[in-house]
């Protein structure tokens, strides 16, 4: 893989920081969910993921860095479903339950996976 810019290494510094942040929403959302709590988790998931759909699999950054990468590039496309889909959670869509299946079996394995592509991603552009 060609070396990255610093532009892009800062890029992607604060974007791990971005998805972590995404992680600890996550989790709190499913544990509103166990607690009854919907409303809130059906807030959080619907504000904190749209705000994550700019980036999207044809981001210009993004791809500049991943382009060729087709592992990675699908990684992301499933990350940014699940986004897509937490972005439209609504408080009449599904149970509970259901939606703390999505989070914990959907929403959080593709981000996990997606953030251990970045760290990989890192970690082969880290100085040695």
């Amino acid at each position: 893989m060609a070396r990255l810019s610093e532009k892009q290494e800062i890029f992607l510094q604060q974007y791990r920081l971005l998805l972590d942040e995404i992680a600890e929403a996550a989790a709190y959302a499913a544990s509103c969910y166990e607690q009854g709590d919907d409303d809130i988790g059906d807030r959080l998931l619907t504000s904190v993921c749209g705000g994550m759909l700019m980036y999207h699999p044809d981001n210009v950054t993004l791809y500049s860095i991943f382009a060729g990468d087709e592992e990675a590039l699908q990684l992301l496309k499933v990350h940014y479903e699940t986004m897509v889909t937490a972005s439209h959670i609504q408080a009449d869509d599904a149970a509970a339950d259901a939606k703390k299946q999505f989070v914990q079996g959907a929403l959080m394995p593709a981000l996990l996976q997606w953030q251990q592509r970045l760290q990989k991603e890192g970690d082969n552009h880290a100085p040695h």
